[in-house]
């Protein structure tokens, strides 16, 4: 089989097969049908299937080639789930939760930094390189944190609270990241870096970020439009002085066409912050926020319609599995991991709880919240 489509064809098949059975199987475990999708795209995997011998050299270079195909839909997923949490940096719902959000959220990610920059210390590695590794450790998945917020139905504080900390976390991870990659590299190849040339860095980053996002929320502000007293719904399209108008304006009423509207305007911010190297999700949360605080809620209604998400959902959820390159490890990349997720997990759990102690957190937000900051799947 070497026509490209056709490999694709069985691909996407394979994928959306095995990660809906494996999610209805695990959900039958209690153990959450998302674990079941990144298992079944696991195992449809071409770096799996690899490792297993089942594909022969000219089959595996086509699977895997159709397979990073379709990598893009993972990112451009993470930008709209970054576009989403926007609906949760809305002024009145940031002055409730905002302040209690960024103590919990410095407070862990600190605690989870250090905590792997020394165990990476211990085991002999470069100060520069466990830096980066402990800044890596620092964000909270948000999709996956998302999808079960939803799933379960969460509102009100406490959804608005894990929100918060989510923005926040990713935030701080990559401007910590961002940071110390610059000075990692400038130590490692000269031997020494200038505090100018990573601030500039840094400022040009975040800068073009933003510049991106502010596009996103002007586009949409103008294609989606407020419903007002006394609109009518456009039933047809005539011409004239308002045709234009009529074509480029929908209301943002929960429905297929305004969420085609989002997805699309942030995929093409995502493909742009990706081309430039430049964070994309900081772009998403920008245009989120600001179309949360400057235009209107209705329009991430959109994101949460019942038919339609669970799809992108299972699809994301199996992409990611099928991309865990297995061909990497080795024993000592398979002690680096292991090392990882264990002081990432006491990083995360003990530094959310001082941080809901510091910020006098209900007892049941004590309880819940560590685990809920324990995502990472990118990683």
């Amino acid at each position: 089989m070497n026509d490209i489509i056709a490999v694709q064809s069985v691909c996407i098949g394979f994928l959306m097969l095995s990660a809906y059975f494996f999610g209805r199987f695990t959900r039958q475990l209690r153990l959450g049908q998302t674990i079941g999708q990144l298992i079944g795209g696991v195992f449809v995997g071409p770096y799996f299937l690899e490792a297993l011998g089942f594909l022969n050299k000219p089959l595996l270079t086509s699977y895997c080639a159709a397979f990073d195909s379709f990598h893009f839909i993972v990112f451009t997923f993470l930008g709209v789930i970054a576009f989403a949490l926007g609906e949760e940096m809305h002024f009145d719902r940031f002055k409730k939760v905002g302040a209690s959000a960024a103590i919990i959220s410095l407070v862990q990610g600190g605690f989870t930094c250090v905590c792997i920059t020394l165990a990476f210390l211990f085991l002999g590695m470069q100060w520069p390189i466990a830096v980066v590794l402990g800044s890596i450790g620092i964000a909270t998945a948000p999709a996956i944190t998302l999808v079960l917020l939803n799933h379960h139905e969460i509102t009100g504080r406490f959804r608005n609270l894990t929100a918060n900390i989510l923005v926040f976390s990713d935030v701080f991870e990559v401007l910590i990241f961002s940071i110390v990659v610059q000075t990692a590299y400038k130590i490692i190849s000269e031997g020494t870096v200038s505090s100018v040339f990573v601030i500039k860095h840094v400022t040009e980053e975040f800068g073009l970020a933003l510049l991106i996002g502010f596009f996103i929320f002007i586009f949409l502000r103008l294609v989606i439009r407020k419903k007002v007293a006394g609109d009518k719904d456009i039933k047809g399209m005539t011409f004239g002085t308002n045709a234009l108008a009529r074509l480029l304006t929908a209301n943002p009423t929960p429905s297929i066409e305004i969420l085609v509207v989002i997805i699309g305007s942030v995929a093409i911010g995502t493909g742009i912050g990706l081309s430039l190297k430049i964070p994309f999700l900081i772009s998403a949360i920008f245009a989120g926020l600001l179309i949360s605080n400057m235009h209107t809620h209705a329009l991430f209604q959109s994101l949460k319609l019942d038919n339609i998400m669970p799809f992108l959902n299972l699809i994301f959820f199996a992409m990611i599995g099928a991309h865990i390159r297995f061909y990497s490890f080795g024993v000592l990349h398979a002690v680096f991991v292991g090392v990882y997720i264990i002081v990432r997990s006491f990083g995360k759990i003990v530094g959310t709880y001082i941080g809901c102690k510091l910020s006098k957190q209900d007892p049941k937000v004590v309880h819940c919240l560590p685990y809920l900051m324990l995502p990472q799947a990118g990683v």
